[in-house]
């Protein structure tokens, strides 16, 4: 088994439709885990 990890970053006026069909399509792929790196994240905390 190949364990396969995503992290994205998006924009904040994306459509949470339009990031959940990526993951959608990154799970088809193969990626077991997406990530999303929010702001919060982004900044340490």
């Amino acid at each position: 088994m190949t364990l396969a990890t995503s992290a994205k970053k998006g924009d904040s006026n994306v459509p949470f439709a339009d990031v959940a069909n990526v993951i959608d399509i990154a799970h088809a792929s193969g990626v077991d885990k997406v990530g999303l790196i929010t702001a919060k994240i982004e900044a340490g905390g």
